[in-house]
């Protein structure tokens, strides 16, 4: 496809203030420019945060001192905090256009050490793609530079991943976890050992990419360490971490626990002058033969300069512009970008009735920018857009741009006569994947009349919840009753009564679950 020429003008975010929200992982709300990342969701919009944060450090030995510097909780007990050396605190310089692409760059250099200042400065650079092919992962690129006199030995760079394999909600999901690392492609992951029935089937882990000495990257390179550690035995200084640094690989973990990883390469020598390139990757998957792939992808990635080859490139991905919503007619408008590509061929429309994570339903294939859906009353709506062209590249569903991670509810007018007032969902079940994305333990009255009270009653006639209703046609119930107690399950009762006195009954069942 042609690519069109567009000139993006960066844009500046604070030194700890970076975010990824365009591809399928996401990253924040800190991403810093001195080696630490956290929050990583997955899929984004999930609320589900296997990673709580990732860090990088290296080590080397300078004028006979052995540093360890770690960009992350670990700093304060390492000796030298990654954050607290930077003597510049540089803002980041984003890059991309925040809908397909983000690309910061920033640069730190370590001249406020404890004990002096170390001669060498660091530019870093993150990157993620709104791409089907490149979106499971995050790139992490830096490139060390020796300012100084003097070589710069027993050089070691590395990541740090403490990884809690599992759904958010789910107690101790931690404690059944395995790490392992993959010979074959270096890469070293956790994963839940028993899936917890179906809400945790992802693992995540990182991959070193490559290695640039001067002659171009060389991604023959792998890990040297794979090591791992539980934080009830944590790190204890810098000779401790030293020791986990060059420590070799370790297969796997052999029982389930709450570990960390700890991955690096070395030893080097930084000669005065001399830079050297890392780039490693945090990948995200559904079982390990999709992570290879991922890998792999991201090995060419990297090779091909972080640039997308143009023959896998689909039109920019729209931005939803505006969605309207009256009664149950919801309108949906987005950009009209994508279409300046000559080979530009539709936008596609995706619907989930479920959570902004799917299950998607392709809803319409148009060249339109606007589109009217019809919704059932009380039931939440969900909406991705992308775009393809003619060679059938289409742009990645899972950007903040171009996808609603608030409910779309459609909801009728208030009703003037009362009769059939209709409870969603019914049944109410709990404990679902996507149930503190969706209903958010709630349950909505639809079809009211403008002005009513619904009284709640449980299967042997108590009271449990009173909620006086004035307005459109429906409400929410928190699930709570009238002491603020979580209700049980089971079958409930409810009364609608008007003002002048009309009346009518139901009934719903509630089904909590665990998680």
């Amino acid at each position: 496809m042609l690519i069109l020429a567009v000139t993006l003008v960066p844009r500046i975010r604070a030194a700890s203030e970076g975010r990824v929200e365009v591809g399928k992982l996401w990253i924040g709300p800190t991403i810093s420019n001195y080696g630490y990342m956290g929050a990583f969701e997955y899929p984004g919009g999930a609320q589900d945060f296997y990673i709580i944060e990732q860090s990088n450090f290296f080590s080397c030995v300078q004028a006979l001192d052995t540093l360890v510097l770690y960009g992350g909780t670990l700093g304060n007990e390492l000796d030298n905090g990654w954050q607290n050396a930077d003597g510049r605190y540089e803002s980041w310089q984003d890059e991309g256009d925040g809908i397909n692409t983000m690309n910061l760059t920033a640069t730190s250099d370590f001249g406020r050490l404890v004990q002096g200042s170390l001669d060498l400065e660091l530019t870093s650079r993150i990157l993620a793609n709104n791409h089907p092919d490149y979106d499971d992962m995050v790139l992490i690129e830096h490139r060390f530079t020796n300012t100084g006199s003097e070589a710069l030995t027993d050089f070691y760079y590395g990541s740090h991943l403490p990884v809690d394999a599992g759904a958010s909600g789910i107690s101790y999901k931690d404690l059944d976890d395995y790490a392992t690392h993959h010979n074959a492609s270096g890469f070293t992951y956790m994963y839940d050992d028993d899936g917890d029935e179906g809400l945790s089937p992802y693992l995540c882990g990182q991959v070193l990419l490559g290695i640039d000495s001067g002659s171009g990257l060389d991604t023959s390179r792998d890990w040297t360490t794979a090591h791992y550690y539980q934080m009830v035995n944590p790190i204890t200084g810098r000779k401790d971490m030293i020791s986990k640094i060059r420590s070799g690989i370790t297969a796997a973990t052999g029982s389930p626990g709450p570990w960390s990883i700890v991955n690096a390469v070395g030893p080097f020598v930084l000669e005065p002058g001399a830079s050297m390139v890392f780039v490693m990757a945090v990948i995200y998957g559904d079982g390990l033969g999709e992570s290879l792939q991922s890998i792999q992808a991201a090995r060419s990635l990297a090779s091909d300069g972080f640039i997308i080859p143009a023959s896998q490139m689909p039109p920019s991905a729209p931005t939803i512009e505006d969605i309207n919503v009256s009664s149950r007619v919801v309108e949906l408008n987005w950009s009209n970008t994508a279409a300046q590509a000559p080979d530009f061929r539709t936008y596609r429309l995706y619907k989930s009735d479920v959570s902004p994570i799917g299950p998607w339903e392709l809803l319409a294939d148009t060249t339109a920018t606007r589109f009217v859906d019809i919704g059932r009353s009380g039931f939440p709506l969900y909406y991705s857009i992308t775009s393809l062209d003619y060679a059938g590249n289409e742009s990645g569903k899972w950007g903040r741009a171009n996808r609603t991670l608030e409910a779309v509810r459609p909801v009728g007018k208030a009703v003037t006569v009362l009769e059939n007032v209709v409870v969603v969902p019914n049944p109410y079940k709990g404990g679902a994947n996507w149930e503190s994305l969706d209903y958010e333990n709630r349950i909505y009255f639809t079809q009211l009349p403008a002005e009513c009270t619904i009284f709640i009653h449980s299967f042997s006639g108590d009271l449990v919840a009173r909620l006086d209703h004035e307005g459109a046609g429906w409400a929410e119930w928190d699930l709570l009753s009238l002491n603020r107690q979580s209700i049980v399950s089971g079958l409930y009762f409810f009364r609608v009564v008007t003002p002048q006195g009309a009346e009518t009954k139901g009934k719903f069942v509630v089904i909590k679950g665990e998680r």
